[in-house]
Parts: structure tokens; C-alpha cells; sequence
């Protein structure tokens, strides 16, 4: 079991999501994985665009994505040995976590 470094988009670096008219995009963490998917065409110094990914930060409420991401992981992980131990280890309040 290896538990995410980052809970807001679970190790990936980047987060999909549909937009109204159902066309997927992509929008890349703020944390270390996060930064292989940094592109941003504006600051090209060749051939720039208007095209980059925006930061998870600019368009959702990533503290709801890592609590949400944190529920899920933790209702498949909760009795497995050592995992509320590093929990807590990583400040999470293990105590106020639902049941």
C-alpha cells in the first residue's frame, strides 16, 4: 500500500475534468508531480501560443478535492496496518475522520 504524497490529485500531477459542452481538458497539481505538466505557451520564447494548463488552483476548490480524495482512499485503505498511524504522522486528525 502506498499512501499519495499529494491528496488533491492522488500523485498524478494533473487532474481531468469536462467543461459545460462535455469536451475534456486538463489541468496540471500544484505539488511536485504537478510540475511535469506545467506548460504555460505564452512564455515560449520561439513560437508562442495561447494555449497552457491551468493550475488545479485557478479553477476548483482543491482543498475539497484532497478531502474527497482523502474519504476515498481511506474507505479502501482503513484497516490496513499502519495506515492511521501515518495519517496522523502527517497531521491529518485522524480522530474527526468519519467512521
Amino acid at each position: 500500500m502506498k499512501m499519495p504524497e499529494c491528496w488533491i490529485c492522488m500523485d498524478e500531477g494533473f487532474i481531468l475534468y469536462d467543461d459545460m459542452d462535455g469536451y475534456e481538458y486538463i489541468t496540471h497539481c500544484t505539488c511536485k508531480a504537478g510540475n511535469d505538466w506545467n506548460y504555460d505557451g505564452r512564455n515560449c520564447e520561439k513560437r508562442p501560443t495561447k494555449y497552457y494548463i491551468p493550475s488545479a488552483e485557478e479553477l476548483f476548490d482543491v482543498q475539497e478535492f484532497a478531502k474527497d480524495n482523502l474519504m476515498k482512499w481511506l474507505n479502501t485503505n482503513r484497516d490496513k496496518p499502519g495506515v492511521m498511524e501515518e495519517l496522523k504522522a502527517r497531521g491529518v486528525q485522524v480522530d474527526k475522520l468519519p467512521a
